[in-house]
């Protein structure tokens, strides 16, 4: 019975997470505020990269 209960909640879990996916991607589409209630299944918003520094004078210059 215990192996039971642990595939359920397993399964449950992963729905919750793909319910979450799809309430932000509808929330992100149509610019929709998500209730405190339902935000706590979001997956979290991705961190945005640093911005990467490019070197303009590589490789260009004659070395003087």
């Amino acid at each position: 019975m215990l192996n039971y209960d642990a595939q359920l909640y397993c399964t449950l879990g992963e729905l919750r997470a793909l319910f979450g996916i799809h309430i932000a991607r509808i929330a992100c589409a149509y610019d929709l505020e998500v209730d405190a209630c339902l935000a706590d299944i979001l997956p979290p918003e991705p961190e945005q990269e640093p911005n990467k520094s490019h070197n303009t004078n590589s490789g260009d210059s004659d070395g003087s």
